[in-house]
Formats: C-alpha cells, structure tokens, sequence
C-alpha cells in the first residue's frame, strides 16, 4: 500500500510541497531586495476545501462515513506564484521589505515544522494500527 494515497497523507505531503515551494519564492524575493523594479511575490494560498474537495473525487468510494477515499491521482502540482508587494516601495520600484519576507520564511518555517510532525504523527498511528499496538 502506498501510505501517500491516504488522504491526509496526501494533504500533508502537498502543504509541505507548497511550503517548501513558497520558501523558494521567497529566498528569491530576499536575494532581489536591491533589484530596481522588482516586485515581491508569493505563491497562492492553497484552500483547505479545494484539498478536501479533491480527495473525495480523487476515486475510489468512501467505504464507511466519515472516512475520505483513496486518492488515486498524483499530488506533484506546480503552485500559482501571485505579486505581492510589501507595504513600502523604495524609490527605484523595489517592492520587497526584508524585514517582511524574513517574516514570512519565519512563518513558512514554523509551518513546515508543525505539518512534518503531523505527518510523522500520522506515520505512527498507522504503523501501531499494523502492529495491533504493540511497540
């Protein structure tokens, strides 16, 4: 069994691709801090319905209520990157304020940690359903 076609797995396992995708973006947004006419960007946030949505149509059939099907299509997407300009624009038309994106690369951090966790989290549960509980 592929453990990354259990929905939330997959769910985890695409907000960490995302993250890691967005810290991309964003590393190049510092590097860019000094470019004349750079515009700060960001990717687009990904909706928690549009996930959900997407893996109870992914295929197969909810087997029992309450629990989502397998998801049966792959989860390797490319993300939207969107303009987002920080609030102060210096002179030369650079939209990029470091202290604003060091935020960010903070934040998208901080989120990575807590979904790699989740996720390992979810790792366990799983293999102590498999192994009837014992360690």
């Amino acid at each position: 069994m592929d453990f990354s076609q259990i929905p939330v797995l997959s769910m985890l396992k695409q907000r960490m691709q995302w993250l890691s995708e967005r810290q991309g973006v964003l590393s190049e947004n510092v590097a860019n801090a000094n470019t004349p006419g750079y515009q700060a960007r960001d990717l687009a946030p990904i909706e928690f319905d549009a996930l959900v949505g997407s893996a109870q149509t992914g295929g197969g059939e909810v087997q029992r209520a309450g629990f989502l099907p397998l998801n049966e299509q792959a989860s390797d997407t490319r993300f939207s990157i969107i303009e987002r300009p920080d609030v102060t624009t210096s002179p030369d038309g650079n939209s990029v304020s470091l202290e604003e994106q060091m935020m960010r690369v903070s934040e998208t951090q901080v989120e990575y940690s807590a979904a790699t966790t989740l996720y390992q989290k979810a790792l366990g549960l799983i293999r102590m359903a498999v192994s009837g509980g014992k360690s």
